[in-house]
């Protein structure tokens, strides 16, 4: 649905009460063609060229101050982007969110290195100089989703010393993830590729809430994507990666291997192990 549009406008023509118990808990009710809208998906809106004009910016107000469940709302929009990443792994962030030091020691312990690009911050003025003699340990990162927008290598260097300080300060710094490889061969349109890959595991997550009350947030399955290794870019929809599945093998295929041993033994013994119980990623 797009809110900016003339002919068929999204408006907000009645109230509801948000469950405040009190009439300042009032919000407007949106309505598309004479019928309720219940919840908007934002298939776009993450980028800027999203909004060309202030009419899809009172496009997007409209919706998040409506009574619709937003998916995202704009609040879960932001906390997904590069620069709240980065300041989260600042020290003293995570335990605002978390109580229990071994807890916090275990969320930061799969931190890759995050560094802010503000003039101010000392750190990451410092992580500049290292990344630009030895860019091929790091990611320069804009806020943005979908692959095709990082620099890495040569580009990271070039865009370091010809980025104004407040192009620099939009981005992020991040320490490049190196996974272990494994052979594969991958397939996208009835053609395939084979080579040494790279994986990458990401786990959905489901929240919903009203302000800072949440009525659901809970782990809801995962996503792994695959690439041939050089491969810098990693987005699926951008035809960088693959989507894969983790293979569950038995204990004693991974005793006594590496990782990378380890994961590609079980790709190999796949069929010699699918009558038993997989017990273990």
């Amino acid at each position: 649905v797009n809110a900016a549009d003339d002919e068929a406008p999204l408006v907000p023509n009645s109230e509801a009460d948000s469950g405040s118990g009190s009439g300042k808990g009032r919000v407007p009710v949106l309505y598309y063609d004479e019928h309720e809208v219940s919840v908007v998906y934002f298939r776009a809106g993450y980028t800027p060229n999203d909004y060309p004009t202030e009419k899809e910016w009172a496009g997007r107000a409209l919706v998040e101050h409506s009574f619709s469940i937003k998916c995202p709302c704009i609040s879960y929009h932001l906390a997904g982007t590069k620069k709240v990443q980065q300041a989260l792994a600042k020290a003293g962030e995570l335990e605002r969110f978390l109580q229990h030091p071994s807890d916090i020691e275990s969320v930061r312990g799969v931190f890759a290195g995050l560094w802010s690009l503000e003039p101010s911050d000392p750190d990451g003025m410092a992580e500049v100089a290292k990344a630009a003699a030895n860019p091929s340990k790091y990611v320069l990162k804009p806020q943005r989703e979908g692959g095709g927008n990082n620099y890495f290598n040569d580009e990271l260097v070039k865009s370091l010393k010809s980025m104004t300080a407040e192009e620099l300060a939009s981005h992020i710094l991040m320490e490049k993830i190196c996974p272990p490889a494994v052979g594969g061969t991958l397939m996208r349109s009835l053609a395939s590729t084979s080579g040494e890959c790279i994986c990458e595991l990401g786990v959905y997550g489901i929240y919903v809430g009203h302000g800072a009350s949440a009525s659901l947030n809970e782990s809801a399955g995962h996503l792994l994507r695959k690439k041939i290794l050089g491969t810098d870019e990693g987005g699926v929809a951008a035809g960088y990666a693959y989507l894969s599945s983790p293979l569950l093998c038995d204990d004693e295929v991974l005793e006594g291997q590496t990782p990378a041993v380890a994961a590609g033994t079980a790709e190999r013994d796949h069929s010699q192990h699918t009558s038993k119980r997989p017990r273990r990623t």
